[in-house]
């Protein structure tokens, strides 16, 4: 068995000066609808790290991960969003940008910036992957000139039809884990920033395939000068148990990513993962059952909740990057027309990563294991399958208000939507037989949320988030509004905040 390594400290420069001309890809200034993270007493800084990392084989039948003699070089970005003024029980959220697009896509802030602003904790992302990488060089060739994962990037330029997926040629992929792991070394040194009360790695989709990989075989390897674990806790998200080679040898440059399903790890931290009804449609494949695939990783330290009905993916968040800034990063734009908001999707499981993110903070500090794993049906049939209602909609899980009670018929995928999802809104005659006003709609939908809540499910910032988008759907059924250009997030929906350090 492979002894546990010690991870160097990085050489951190920063925080980057910021000018007109030059600053952070994805900066929340340059958002689809900016947020000023000033007005609720946020700043936001960037980094780059620098050092050498491992690389590492795969496990086999008889041997875990483990390090090659290869050690590379590297300098990847990391791009903070803190409160100004530092707070003793602040959580680091350390999120692994995602890759999905060939750029670094913020799909945990996307999902949580008003509940991280709203708790007062600092969130931490991590270019995580060479094709990230290559996009900041197209951004900015000044700004970005030193990023290298291992070797020269092509700056490429993304047309229609290119693979986001592809492997960068002399680059390495599998310097990620130890490059997080070092991530996790600087931000507990309290060199450059307030020390956290806990670091929890955080990913979605890609990236909560990552995390799931970093969890299952680096956790336990990768530590620090006293032998102690980098990260407190682990949060993937829309990613169920799956995980990725550790290493890009042997890999094809021009191959999609590919999951892999392995022994969903017990290890010494709590583990919580969010699975969308969405995902059973994305990650179903033609080797392994859906029980398989996705009822499954639960135990002493381990939470599994699926949510039913919502989709994978938000593509109206608010604060992805505006489609001039990824124009500039050599990717091609994203299309959220009046058409496309019109069938979207927009139940959301926000909330419910919420109330994951509350759970995991409390299990950590305090001990309090999260509320129980809560799975898709199987299908009394064949219980290798996960069953379906009428509309093919899963069964089982986590089961909002508004889908209990509802004023659409929401779709986690469909064929035409397999990330987004789609919705039919119900006949305006229909729902106004059942809910005399939006009041009483809103009262029969929170009979449901409140036992969610109670459950711990959902917290109370969440339900704010879902009180907005019960109004939006009322207004478009009953009034005939058009949909949102965004999800309605606010971080003033309530306060959150666990005062108790560990």
């Amino acid at each position: 068995m492979t002894s546990s390594l010690v991870v160097p400290l990085p050489h951190a420069e920063g925080p980057l000066p910021v000018s007109e001309s030059s600053y952070p890809f994805s900066t929340a200034t340059h958002s689809r609808f900016p947020v000023d993270l000033a007005e609720h007493g946020y700043v936001e800084e960037e980094f780059v790290l620098s050092g050498t990392a491992r690389l590492f084989a795969d496990a086999t039948p008889s041997a875990p991960v483990r390090p090659t003699s290869e050690l590379l070089p590297y300098t990847t970005r990391v791009l903070l969003r803190r409160p100004g003024v530092a707070t003793a029980d602040s959580t680091a959220w350390v999120s692994i940008l995602n890759a999905s697009q060939g750029y670094d896509i913020e799909d945990d802030w996307r999902r949580a910036w008003d509940v991280i602003i709203g708790r007062g904790d600092t969130y931490v992302a991590v270019t995580a992957k060479p094709i990230n990488a290559d996009a900041l060089q197209v951004f900015d060739p000044v700004r970005y000139d030193s990023v290298s994962w291992g070797g020269e990037l092509p700056r490429l330029q993304a047309a229609p039809g290119w693979n986001p997926f592809q492997v960068i040629a002399g680059s390495q992929e599998g310097l990620a884990w130890e490059i997080l792991a070092q991530t996790a070394r600087w931000l507990r040194s309290g060199t450059h920033l307030p020390l956290p009360s806990e670091l929890v790695m955080t990913g979605q989709s890609q990236s909560g395939i990552y995390t799931n990989t970093y969890l299952t075989h680096f956790h336990d390897l990768l530590r620090d000068e006293q032998g102690e674990a980098l990260f407190d806790g682990y949060l993937p998200g829309v990613a169920s148990i799956l995980t990725r080679s550790v290493n890009q040898d042997g890999s094809d440059l021009d191959a999609d990513f590919s999951p892999r399903l392995e022994e969903p790890a017990q290890i010494d931290a709590p583990i919580i993962a969010v699975t969308s009804d969405g995902d059973t449609r994305l990650f179903s494949d033609e080797v392994h059952t859906d029980a398989e695939l996705f009822c499954t990783g639960t135990g002493p330290m381990r939470r599994h909740w699926h949510v039913a009905g919502v989709p994978h993916s938000d593509p109206r968040s608010r604060v992805i990057p505006d489609n001039a800034q990824i124009i500039k990063a050599g990717r091609l734009p994203r299309t959220v027309d009046a058409a496309f908001l019109e069938n979207l999707n927009v139940l959301p499981i926000e909330p419910v990563i919420a109330a994951a993110m509350d759970a995991i903070v409390r299990w950590i500090r305090h001990g309090e294991p999260a509320a129980a794993s809560q799975w898709f049906t199987t299908d009394p049939d064949d219980p290798r399958q996960l069953a379906e209602d009428l509309h093919g909609r899963r069964l089982g899980g986590v089961r909002l208000g508004m889908l209990e009670r509802p004023l659409a018929i929401f779709h986690g995928a469909d064929a035409d939507n397999p990330v987004f999802g789609s919705l039919s809104l119900l006949p305006r005659t229909e729902v106004l037989t059942r809910y005399s006003s939006f009041e009483d709609y809103r009262v029969a939908c929170d009979e449901v949320d409140d036992r969610l809540e109670e459950a711990g499910y959902l917290e109370p910032h969440g339900r704010g988030l879902i009180h907005a988008v019960e109004r939006e759907l009322w207004d478009r059924v009953v009034d005939g509004a058009a949909p949102l250009p965004a999800t309605p997030q606010n971080a003033d929906f309530a306060p959150l905040r666990i005062t108790t350090a560990r």
